[in-house]
C-alpha cells in the first residue's frame, strides 16, 4: 500500500516510541481517509493489561501452544482441552481491563 502514513514514531527518543505532531495529524488524516480501517495486533498488546503473552522474547512457547482451528474441530478430546484451557485462564481473562494501547487504537 503506498497511501501509508510516513514516518510516525519520533526516533529522537530512543527510550520510547512516541507520535510527533505532525505525524499524528498524517494518521488521523489518513484513519479519516479509510473510514474502514481494521487495525490487527500481535496479542502481545493485552500484556500490560495483566493477559500473560504466550511467547517469549525470542518468539519461543513458553507454555504448549494454543490448539488450532483443525485440532478443535477433529476430536473430542481436543474440544475437551480448549474449553479446560479456556475455563483455567478465564479469570486473569476476566479481570483485564484496557490499557493505554487500546485505548488510544479505540480513540483513532
Amino acid at each position: 500500500m503506498t497511501d501509508t502514513p510516513s514516518a510516525l514514531i519520533d526516533s529522537s527518543d530512543p527510550t520510547a516510541a512516541s507520535l510527533t505532531p505532525e505525524a499524528l495529524d498524517e494518521l488521523q488524516d489518513f484513519v479519516q481517509r479509510y473510514p474502514h480501517l481494521f487495525v490487527l495486533t500481535g496479542a502481545g498488546i493485552s500484556t500490560d493489561s495483566g493477559i500473560p503473552g504466550y511467547r517469549d522474547e525470542n518468539g519461543e512457547w513458553k507454555r504448549s501452544p494454543p490448539i488450532t482451528l483443525q485440532e478443535f474441530l477433529g476430536t473430542e478430546a481436543m474440544c475437551r482441552r480448549y474449553w479446560a484451557r479456556s475455563m483455567v485462564g478465564w479469570p486473569v481473562v476476566g479481570k483485564a481491563q484496557p490499557n493505554a494501547a487500546h485505548v488510544t487504537l479505540a480513540r483513532l
